[in-house]
């Protein structure tokens, strides 16, 4: 009887461990500090390397400055296709969506949009 009461005793302590630690991870996730924006056109500056250097927007209503300064791992995808830095040029002045975190001030993410029916996953 006593080995039964102090196995029900750990049990609960575990899920309370549980129900803590899982309410620490969602009050850490809404205090997210991450934005996207939709641009007309997003260009990219790149080095002589096509590693960016700065992305810039135009016609981004929600936006707060015109140019961003790129996270060292930054994404750069066309629908659902991760695009390899030999493509930036191409998509440059295209509409798309940026990712921006307030926390860092950098882009860490570029999707661009395709036309209604291209690049779907099937």
């Amino acid at each position: 009887m006593n080995r039964l009461r102090v196995i029900s005793d750990v049990w609960m302590v575990a899920v309370a461990s549980m129900f803590a630690v899982g309410g620490a991870t969602a009050q850490s996730k809404s205090d997210s500090t991450i934005q996207g924006f939709e641009a007309n056109e997003v260009h990219f500056t790149v080095d002589s390397g096509n590693r960016i250097l700065e992305v810039r927007v135009e016609g981004c209503e929600l936006c707060t400055k015109q140019s961003y300064l790129p996270a060292r791992d930054i994404v750069v995808s066309e629908g659902p296709r991760i695009l390899s830095s030999d493509a930036y040029q191409q998509v440059s002045g295209n509409s798309g969506t940026i990712m921006f975190d307030d926390t860092s001030q950098m882009v860490f993410e570029v999707n661009f949009w395709t036309p209604r029916g291209e690049g779907e996953v099937k």
